[in-house]
């Protein structure tokens, strides 16, 4: 019997991680992945893509690095558990929006999301972004299953999150989440200076020893927060500031912890003790944090899988982004268009000076003209 390879081993690992952490918790029949808590219909949608990107990418490792059948079969299993868990949430999405127009719910995904920087519930514009051409089931379905947006919404999506980067919304200066905006996995921004700007905003002012602040003065699970309320006052939010609990996003390795059954999971957040409080507001980022909340909290240990498999070589950038998103701020060539015209017979030749001219004044116009302008010159030549 062949033995088993360094690669599937870690694989293997991987899959074992993934299984006790993240599917265990797929629910059936509606298959989805299960919350720990009653989160926002929103929150749930969210999660979930997150969990599910883990499950493809380690099936797409399996399906690239097989050395066994068994790895095949794995491979097919990760992919039906994909599936499968797409379809839950589309499902699930349907009925949230309580319409089948699958297009018109998710163009503005993201755009007008219920919670200022208070959470009182008060919606308000995020960072939006459109989805077009999302195959909705598989990459082997027909033309039927995929998702278009019309090139208006797409520009008026555009146009609202240029306009409001490095902001995340009126109230909230700065999210760590509009990490996944300007990067992976939705590459929503095309002018690398914004990308630039709002990466330096964040880790400016939310990065710490951690990981980041979810915004500025944001109370969720802090000392000074009242967990009995799901909101704070607004005169509340100074009490806040320089405690905020840190989400682990980065140099996960070091604040991992340790699970009775020998996996590295990734808490949900690390807050300052309550004894600590004041030391932590005197010279912030110096006092040392304890973990609280969801261990592991699913959509980071999905993340933290990923980010694994493409550190160790697993899969490449251009697997997890078939649509080479990630190339859009990558500066372009100038498009040039070039126009040849023929003559039917000797008899309407024109002579070299004259095509020049033609040529230069065709350079002027607009590229969306050019096959007109082509015709006129032309029937002009004939006649």
């Amino acid at each position: 019997m062949r033995s088993r390879s360094n690669s599937g081993v870690k694989l293997d690992n991987y899959a074992r991680t993934l299984q006790q952490t993240i599917l265990c918790h797929q629910r059936s029949p509606v298959c989805t992945i299960k919350s720990a808590s009653n989160i926002h219909n929103c929150d749930f949608s969210n999660n979930n893509v997150y969990c599910i990107l883990s499950v493809w990418a380690l099936s797409l490792a399996y399906r690239k690095n097989a050395d066994r059948d068994e790895d095949k079969a794995k491979a097919y299993e990760l992919e039906q558990s994909v599936v499968k868990l797409m379809r839950g949430l589309l499902q699930c999405t349907i009925r949230q929006v309580q319409t089948n127009n699958i297009s018109h719910s998710v163009i503005y995904f993201g755009m007008l999301e219920r919670g200022d920087k208070t959470n009182k519930g008060i919606p308000e514009i995020n960072a939006p972004e459109a989805l077009d051409g999302l195959k909705l089931f598989s990459v082997k379905d027909g033309p039927e299953s995929v998702v278009h947006s019309l090139a208006d919404d797409i520009q008026h999506c555009q146009s609202i999150l240029s306009s409001l980067l490095p902001r995340a919304s009126a109230s909230k200066e700065v999210d760590d989440w509009v990490l996944s905006t300007i990067s992976y996995p939705a590459f929503a921004v095309e002018d690398i200076d914004i990308v630039n700007i709002t990466k330096e905003e964040i880790i400016s002012k939310l990065q710490g020893r951690y990981g980041c602040w979810r915004f500025l003065r944001d109370g969720h699970k802090t000392p000074q927060g009242d967990p009995n309320r799901l909101y704070n006052e607004s005169s509340e939010l100074k009490l806040f500031e320089n405690i905020e609990c840190e989400w682990p996003l980065e140099a996960l390795d070091s604040i991992l912890i340790r699970g009775n059954n020998g996996l590295r999971l990734v808490p949900e957040l690390y807050s300052v003790p309550p004894d600590k409080v004041d030391e932590e507001y005197a010279n912030p980022h110096t006092v040392d944090r304890v973990p609280v909340g969801k261990c592991p909290l699913k959509l980071g240990q999905s993340l933290y899988i990923l980010g694994n498999l493409l550190a160790e070589g697993f899969l490449a950038a251009g697997e997890i982004d078939p649509l080479n998103r990630r190339l859009f701020t990558v500066p372009k060539p100038d498009v040039v268009v070039q126009v040849s015209l023929l003559a039917e017979n000797d008899e309407i030749k024109q002579p070299p000076q004259i095509l020049s001219h033609i040529y230069a004044r065709l350079g002027e116009l607009r590229v969306e003209n050019m096959r007109q302008i082509a015709v006129n010159v032309t029937a002009c030549l004939l006649f």
